[in-house]
């Protein structure tokens, strides 16, 4: 649990150039790594053929989102969890793991 809030509260790091033109967004969380991918598609024949690849390669450690958006902005607000920084919500609940009676 601890991993994968580690990788959610890592940032996103996507410029509006590098997706300015896409209308879908494909999201990739890489839990072990630490990774966040976006990859942009004009059309939705191209997000979804390569939705599928990617969901299909992926195991547990991985998420996988396929979301249409209008911009960064919106996929910002679509999808706050990625771009959220979690750390100091982590370290609170790694302190509360460590004081528990069953630690």
């Amino acid at each position: 649990m601890l991993d994968r809030l580690n990788a959610y509260s890592q940032t996103l790091e996507v410029t509006e150039t590098a997706l300015q033109n896409a209308r879908f967004v494909l999201l990739s969380l890489n839990v072990r790594d630490k990774e966040v991918v976006a990859s942009g598609f004009r059309t939705p024949e191209q997000a979804i053929t390569a939705y599928a690849g990617l969901e299909a390669e992926s195991d547990e450690g991985t998420d996988v989102v396929l979301v249409s958006v209008n911009s960064i902005a919106g996929l910002r607000n679509a999808y706050p969890n990625y771009f959220l920084d979690a750390e100091r919500f982590i370290a609170m609940l790694r302190g509360a793991l460590l004081d528990s009676p069953l630690h």
